[in-house]
């Protein structure tokens, strides 16, 4: 919260009588905010999605600290498929194996903790993949979401951001 006093310099009167001025703090409170960032998500491939986060605020840069997906089959037929998920640098070629954390196809979304949170500029934004990574075949099927974004260490906001 921003909080102001208004201090009075001088002040004039055109009667005889003294006037006397005091510092007079205002009770009227202002909040500084971030802009929330915005999430896009595109699918790449069968099995790798591309999250782009983009801080939109001109005045500040913000610190991403983790990232929550899921990845699913929308189709019934394909419930039997089985994968994990992982969230990598784009165009890297690691397997979700080396990833400290992993989710799972089909499964609850999965909070990505970013170790240490990567910084975003103001006005510019970063890129990661979700890596999909299974012994099967992945069925052209699978549907990418982005469900949360936590940001500046204790700030979420909730998205629902889908590619299929």
């Amino acid at each position: 919260k921003l909080m102001l006093t208004v201090a009075v310099k001088s002040a004039s009167s055109s009667s005889l009588s003294n006037i006397t001025v005091t510092a007079y703090p205002t009770t009227k409170e202002y909040t500084v905010s971030v802009i929330p960032p915005t999430v896009t998500l595109t699918k790449k491939s069968s099995n790798i999605y591309l999250v782009k986060i983009t801080n939109a605020d001109a005045d500040q840069d913000i610190t991403l600290n983790s990232i929550t997906a899921q990845v699913r089959p929308v189709s019934v037929a394909n419930n039997n498929y089985s994968a994990a998920t992982c969230l990598r640098d784009e165009g890297s070629s690691d397997k979700c194996d080396v990833a400290t954390s992993t989710g799972s196809v089909p499964g609850a979304a999965k909070e990505f903790v970013i170790a240490g949170g990567v910084t975003i500029s103001k006005n510019s934004n970063i890129t990661r993949e979700i890596y999909v990574d299974s012994n099967f075949v992945s069925p052209a099927d699978l549907q990418g979401e982005i469900t949360s974004v936590r940001y500046n260490t204790s700030i979420t906001e909730t998205y629902s951001v889908v590619a299929q």
